[in-house]
């Protein structure tokens, strides 16, 4: 059985100069989340890279995904989640480019609830050309037989690619 080690690093910093009358002010802020995830059986990692044409939905099924090696070869297939702790969506789409990507909204059994992301099964979440969607959480959140689906709607023509960490 294979095992899996998760480490994520995220780091958000900015730094502001500004002019005062007593001279320059320095400004830093910054927001650091380190989470390591214990090597673990138990552990899964899915990811993919998709194109897609205005108004084409992609839905994926979080307890029956199939992973892919860069030739299309299925090298992984049943991959089935209990618990998401981790899902990154990355717009790959340039920048100034129209539309956005949308999560979430699944017309049946949409991953949805208070621990996921997307409180609501009509919850949607934007990530307009050239952004990054990232959501960690220590507990993670369920999947079930009734909360399994994760939708992607392209709003003119868009690129993504797509990380999910969790427990099997």
């Amino acid at each position: 059985m294979a095992t899996v080690d998760a480490d994520f690093l995220i780091r958000l910093a900015s730094n502001r100069n500004a002019a005062t009358a007593a001279g320059t002010a320095k400004e830093a802020h910054a927001f650091d989340l380190i989470k390591t995830y214990v090597t673990s059986t138990d552990s899964e990692v899915w990811s993919g890279s998709e194109t897609m044409t205005d108004g084409q939905q992609q839905t994926y099924d979080l307890e029956a995904l199939t992973q892919e090696d860069d030739a299309g070869d299925t090298v992984r297939s049943s991959i089935s989640f209990s618990t998401v702790r981790a899902l990154a969506i990355r717009n790959t789409k340039a920048a100034g480019s129209a539309g956005t990507l949308k999560a979430g909204n699944a017309s049946s059994d949409a991953w949805s609830g208070d621990s996921t992301p997307l409180a609501l099964s009509a919850s949607l979440l934007s990530i307009p050309p050239a952004a990054s969607m990232v959501w960690i959480s220590p507990t993670g959140g369920a999947v079930s037989s009734s909360s399994k689906a994760l939708q992607l709607e392209a709003d003119g023509a868009q690129s993504f690619e797509i990380l999910i960490v969790g427990e099997a």
